[in-house]
């Protein structure tokens, strides 16, 4: 029998990602089921994909992130944008700004 996922989602709580604001309507492992507040929008999603990004990032429970950069090397070369900000950077974890 597989080990049940631990997660930081529960029934009824506000999260938030790229696409907005959600809740959880379900969790009936290994799936649940979120609804999106701007259009009412039902998902269907992997309880363990979402609990191991939220697990891998050691992340407070209240910060939810909005996206994720996958680093790796470039098919082309733009032109560098100039919206670096090193203090949004998080090594190995969340630590709180100082």
């Amino acid at each position: 029998m597989d080990k049940p996922v631990s997660h930081p989602f529960r029934v009824g709580e506000i999260y938030a990602n790229r696409v907005g604001e959600y809740e959880v309507i379900d969790i009936s492992p290994p799936k649940m089921t979120i609804r999106y507040h701007s259009n009412n929008q039902i998902l269907v999603t992997d309880i363990a994909l979402s609990a191991r990004i939220w697990e891998n990032l050691h992340l407070p429970p209240e910060v939810h992130p909005l996206g994720i950069a996958a680093i790796g090397y470039p098919a082309e070369t733009p032109p560098p944008a100039d919206r670096f900000d090193p203090a949004r950077i998080h090594w190995n974890g969340w630590q709180e700004e100082k």
